[in-house]
């Protein structure tokens, strides 16, 4: 739960969908401030707010930290504009909604839930807006419904009051759009258009695929903006005209296009040449010499020629392309040695994460049979090799990463698709360093399988029988990563320094699953004699082990009682799995000390 449910305690996940808020902001902390309190008087609560900075002068992350600590804050490397940083919020967004608003806007209390009840009411809607008022005079209409206008590349924003529901054909800085549509829809095309027209843009795709876009005029929204004044600067200037310009190219007919080249645009360009000349809020000459740019740029503008589909990823990851600079990378270091049973699943579901600003690092020990050739066929994986066992061997994964962040991952392990970004979003949001991420067992390999899962899922909820294996770069080099001395309990091992050192370990729901589980009592006797015959050097440096994560009794297993009592064909299985595992550990064990 994060801290926002906490602070209000209403959120209510079956009132209905959850709304992901995406805020662009530049430079208007107070606006953003504004923006904010009204958005936390909202009626609706099952909501998540976004701030996506585009490089402010200031900082903001301190101030909404110390002003609105839900608010999840990412500040952009370089300068995105609005559809980049649009696309940014999307991309890491968690809700089925996503209402895009500009910072300039204050919204009415029920604004959300009448969107989201236009949604409920009509499958096919792909955008619901409110109405848009003048912040400066409430009661007057800035835009309600914006349609194509009678000449080439025109459109109209009407200001008339609206009886209920109407059709719109595009909508302006707040509105509110079904995330899997926007994803189909490729997100906002954040490389032709960056500002000016980037939701007419995204109108033409979304009535191409027949989708439906209306207003609702029981959902309000203010927005601060001058009566009569067209805010505009020398970066604004150059996309005027010529995205207008592209965007008739794009969705217009040749007839339309000649048309409006050579009775509309000369109007235009000496309009906006003179307004930009004697209005823009920076450097007024290269406002207008940007503005001539941009519709010689326009002009001469071809579509890439690339296939639909090709096109159709890049934009949606135009913006994503840009997260990939903000989020922090992960590098996934997975030790192998003759995996290749399970080497291709495990990195099947790395590979199909939803975070994808991961590097893959597969670190073979000398294997004898496909493994490397296996790993080696997934793209953008990097072999090495490296020995003589999993402590250097992920050692030397990390010397050769480049993650702000690492996660160790076995070559028999299978992850749910949310683990690596639940992981990253949990040391974002509340600061961990290092996470603690379940691991269960596939129950279909033996019915050994199946025992090792009711004993695994005994520690879902445990702080002892835990071994953290996603950390910080920072966390697992200040305590020198994994002690290469150790071949048996060496995940105990660096768990118990971290915790010495004063790390807090996180938990997420999001799960890995062990394949690599024995098939009969033998196999576990033959693995644990040898883990037995390890166990000196991981005893030497963790005395206390013996009564705590090498102890085979343990608390867990009473509190999740209930979980025996509803499989009891594996309770004698369990008890005799037990039996094995310990006492051919201590047989190993004794067998190493009189040797």
């Amino acid at each position: 739960m994060n801290r926002f449910q906490n602070e209000v305690g209403r959120i209510d996940n079956a009132m209905g969908k959850t709304i992901s808020i995406i805020v662009p902001t530049r430079n208007r902390i107070h606006k953003l401030r504004r923006l904010l309190e009204s958005i936390r008087s909202s009626t609706y609560r099952n909501f998540e707010i976004i701030v996506v900075d585009d490089c402010s002068d200031e900082d903001p992350t301190p101030i909404l930290n110390s002003t609105n600590p839900s608010v999840r804050v990412y500040r952009n490397s370089s300068r995105k504009l609005l559809s980049g940083s649009r696309n940014i919020g999307a991309s890491v967004s968690r809700g089925e909604l996503l209402f895009f608003i500009d910072d300039d806007n204050v919204v009415a209390p029920d604004t959300l839930y009448q969107l989201l009840q236009a949604f409920e009411a009509q499958s096919n809607l792909a955008v619901a807006s409110p109405v848009i008022f003048f912040l400066s005079r409430p009661a007057r209409i800035w835009t309600s419904t914006i349609s194509k206008g009678r000449l080439p590349g025109s459109f109209v924003l009407r200001t008339r009051p609206l009886n209920g529901p109407t059709p719109t054909f595009s909508f302006h800085d707040a509105f509110m759009i079904r995330k899997s549509i926007f994803e189909e829809l490729g997100g906002f095309d954040a490389r032709t258009f960056p500002i000016h027209f980037s939701e007419l843009d995204l109108a033409y795709r979304v009535h191409g695929r027949r989708y439906g876009a209306i207003v609702i005029p029981s959902a309000k929204v203010w927005h601060d903006v001058a009566a009569t004044h067209m805010h505009v600067d020398s970066v604004r200037s150059y996309y005027t005209l010529r995205n207008r310009i592209i965007l008739l190219k794009r969705y217009g007919s040749r007839q339309e296009y000649v048309c409006y080249v050579l009775a509309v645009l000369p109007l235009l360009t000496e309009y906006y040449f003179f307004h930009h000349l004697f209005g823009s809020s920076d450097n007024r000459l290269l406002a207008s010499r940007n503005l001539v740019n941009g519709v010689i740029n326009g002009l001469i503008y071809r579509e890439p020629v690339v296939s639909p589909r090709a096109e159709e990823r890049h934009n949606q990851r135009a913006g994503a392309g840009d997260l990939q600079e903000m989020l922090p990378l992960v590098s996934v270091i997975v030790p192998t040695r003759n995996s290749q049973a399970t080497i291709g699943r495990c990195l099947e579901s790395l590979k199909t994460q939803t975070y994808r600003n991961v590097e893959i690092i597969v670190v073979d020990n000398h294997s004898s049979d496909d493994t490397v050739r296996v790993a080696a066929s997934f793209k953008g994986v990097r072999v090495v090799e490296a020995g003589p066992e999993r402590s250097s061997q992920v050692n030397t994964g990390s010397r050769m990463s480049f993650g702000s962040y690492l996660y160790r991952v076995d070559s028999d392990f299978v992850l749910e698709p949310g683990v690596i970004e639940e992981a990253v979003r949990k040391c974002i949001d509340e600061g961990f360093k290092v996470i603690a991420i379940h691991n269960t067992s596939d129950p279909t390999v033996s019915y050994w399988a199946a025992v090792r899962k009711l004993e695994r899922d005994c520690y879902v909820d445990d702080d002892v029988n835990i071994a953290v294996r996603f950390f910080e770069r920072k966390a697992f080099e200040s305590i020198g990563g994994f002690d290469e001395s150790m071949i048996a309990s060496e995940d105990y091992d660096l768990h118990n320094r971290l915790l010495k050192a004063g790390y807090r370990v996180g938990r997420i729901d999001a799960k890995e699953m062990h394949l690599g589980e024995p098939k009969s009592l033998t196999e576990t006797a033959r693995k644990h004699v040898f883990y037995g015959t390890k166990l000196d050097a991981f005893l030497e440096q963790n005395p206390g082990a013996l009564t705590k994560q090498l102890s085979p009794v343990r608390l867990s297993y009473l509190r999740h009682w209930r979980d025996f009592t509803r499989s009891p064909y594996l309770i004698p299985g369990f008890f005799l799995y037990q039996y094995v595992r310990y006492s051919s550990a201590l047989f190993g064990y004794l067998e190493h000390k009189l040797s």
